[in-house]
């Protein structure tokens, strides 16, 4: 490599702690912006720009905006134009007037995100990636893999599209990704027992299988093996959202015995750099099973992958979703929502880090059943465990009347039902029937009764186990929690010294509050058994009726999240809350539920050091005080 390369073709490296945000993107002559978690935006500018380090501002990056979080997309177009996808698949206009870390003295801040902001496209939301080109083109490419043409003629927020825009520039022949992607089959074993992996890969590549646990120096990932492949093109079959893409097998890893429990990826990457990674679950052997199981959501994963150009979330809504295609929905980074993946790996490395005995499990396990699951002193749900089976729900409820303790670190979980397909195994959602919605959909969550032919059940409301169950008028609000005087003097809030109206989470990783995204309730609903709860707005009647599920009396309410929006009259936050079961497990301890009740209470946990003494409480009180590593 050289030719015209500066270096000889070798990077330099310039920087560092970039990994630490969830968008970076150019904004041409040098600047670089960078999106931050809690939605600050960072404007950096290259001065040198010839590889050597020399930075504007002593490389420290200034703030210029802030309330950029949970964005799309964005495309950078050059001249200050940046154009961003909101969680509402609306393409917003905003313009750098000033472009060199600073705002105007005056007048309007052209970077802020208002009501103002000039709105010039929707249904942006199709776009799996793309980038901004110059003179206001931009190239979108779709779940599908289609590439297409955009031009705003206008370029000063008022919308004027090109002759051309939307048209197709290329045909990607299926689903996007690098040009190596894949899956395995199945999604967890245990030491000794074979994992197959079925890439795609026609230039042939390098795989190496990383535990996912973070590294003193920030990385994510401690390398375990290597193995170099042939190229391997595969023929996708027909339909593979549905019935998998029937891959042939590339290469197997047999588990070593010593490979502890938890999630590991095999990160592939070819000669050209293109890369994937393919995400998996090591369960424990069982003579070497720690003291704490926690469920990897891959059901909620799979529902949230659109490879192939249809899922749950796309067109529609597809009822039958394999597992035997490629995911990039749930990548171990990068992930830019961070509610799949990325976010579960948040707490289970803080586990992990503080010294407990952790054991990892992937949904399937626990709908198939793991043997002796009553011996596990805890249970640990985190993020967004939404897509729970029949099987699930009866052996958590097995669990809990045999002692065990669960600790609900998550946000509208254990919400709609699922099952896999006895033959093939894929995912059957929204009752079987695709682009079900009315009473066939809302038959699938919980809190109702299922009335789907062969699928008949009694109402099962996630509140009378949990004590919470979700509402989502207060879908995509942020908030610290106010701590309740019953929290103030829980023994979990022990050493915190936080009192009673006190606040606490206040900043996060995927999102800027603990009390965040999508969160749940302990507030009781009446709806009666015939009735069906379709849509949780309290918004629209804010009735006990338009609910259903109450939260075990011995209840309490230790914490609520403080959030509000403007214009609606109801909004909830986020109840933190304990119970004890009435049952008993080993060493005469009182079973026990906690929640946090926040999609995005595990972001904030990792960077508080007061939610992480509440948790560490928690999962002490179920261990007994010497049962760490």
């Amino acid at each position: 490599m050289g030719g015209g390369w500066a270096h000889g073709g070798v990077g330099q490296k310039i920087g560092t702690g970039f990994d630490q945000f969830q968008h970076v993107f150019s904004g041409g002559d040098g600047i670089i912006y960078a999106v931050r978690h809690d939605g600050a935006v960072q404007f950096y500018k290259d001065l040198a720009r010839d590889g050597t380090a020399s930075w504007f501002n002593s490389g420290i990056g200034v703030v210029v905006a802030t309330g950029w979080s949970n964005l799309r997309m964005i495309y950078s177009n050059g001249d200050g134009i940046i154009y961003v996808v909101t969680q509402s698949n609306d393409l917003l206009f905003l313009r750098d007037s000033t472009r060199d870390g600073t705002r105007p003295p005056s007048g309007p801040d052209p970077l802020a995100m208002t009501a103002a902001t000039p709105k010039i496209g929707s249904g942006w939301g199709i776009a799996s990636m793309g980038f901004g080109a110059g003179d206001g083109m931009i190239f979108m490419v779709r779940y599908d893999g289609d590439m297409y043409y955009y031009q705003d003629t206008a370029r000063d927020g008022t919308e004027n599209w090109g002759p051309f825009s939307g048209l197709l520039a290329r045909s990607g022949g299926g689903a996007v990704g690098s040009t190596i992607e894949g899956y395995c089959e199945p999604s967890s074993a245990a030491p000794g027992e074979t994992i197959a992996f079925k890439l795609n890969s026609p230039a042939g590549c390098r795989v190496f299988y990383k535990e996912l646990r973070f590294q003193a120096n920030g990385s994510v990932g401690r390398g375990v093996a290597a193995v170099t492949l042939a190229p391997s093109p595969q023929t996708t079959n027909t339909d593979p959202v549905r019935n998998g893409c029937g891959w042939t097998t590339t290469t197997t890893l047999t588990i070593p015995a010593d490979w502890p429990s938890g999630i590991y990826t095999a990160h592939c990457v070819d000669i050209y750099g293109s890369e994937c990674y393919v995400s998996f679950v090591v369960k424990p052997a069982p003579a070497a099973r720690g003291d704490i199981a926690v469920l990897a959501n891959t059901n909620t994963w799979n529902c949230y992958n659109s490879w192939g150009g249809l899922g749950k979330y796309v067109g529609l809504g597809t009822a039958r979703l394999s597992f035997a295609r490629p995911n990039n929905a749930a990548p171990p980074f990068g992930e830019p929502s961070s509610h799949l993946l990325q976010g579960e790996l948040w707490p289970l490395n803080w586990m992990m880090q503080e010294g407990y005995k952790v054991d990892v499990y992937c949904d399937k396990d626990f709908h198939v059943g793991i043997a002796d699951f009553s011996a596990y002193k805890a249970l640990v749900l985190t993020t967004h465990p939404e897509y729970w089976t029949i099987q699930m729900m009866d052996h958590l409820e097995t669990y809990l009347a045999g002692g065990g303790c669960l600790l609900y670190l998550a946000g509208n979980g254990l919400f709609e039902e699922c099952s896999f397909d006895p033959q093939t195994g894929a995912l059957i959602a929204l009752g079987g029937q695709d682009g079900a919605d009315g009473g066939t959909r809302w038959s699938q969550f919980f809190r109702n009764p299922n009335t789907t032919p062969g699928l008949t059940r009694l109402a099962r409301p996630e509140r009378n186990i949990l004590g919470v169950a979700y509402h989502n008028d207060s879908w995509q609000t942020y908030a610290p929690f106010k701590v309740l005087a019953a929290g103030a003097a829980h023994p979990f809030f022990a050493g915190t010294g936080l009192a009673a109206d006190d606040l606490v989470g206040e900043r996060g990783l995927n999102g800027p509050g603990a009390s965040g995204w999508e969160m749940d309730t302990s507030i009781a609903g009446t709806a009666s058994d015939p009735d069906y709860v379709a849509e949780l707005l309290a918004v629209d009647n804010n009735s006990p009726d338009m609910d259903r599920g109450a939260p075990p009396e011995s209840l309490q309410l230790l914490a609520r999240g403080t959030n509000s929006r403007d214009g609606r009259p109801y909004c909830y936050g986020a109840d933190m809350t304990y119970y004890e079961t009435g049952h008993t497990g080993a060493n005469n301890r009182a079973g026990f539920v906690f929640t946090a009740a926040s999609l995005t209470f595990c972001g904030s946990l990792v960077v508080d050091a007061k939610l992480q003494t509440i948790v560490r409480n928690a999962l002490n009180a179920c261990l007994g005080a010497h049962s760490r590593a």
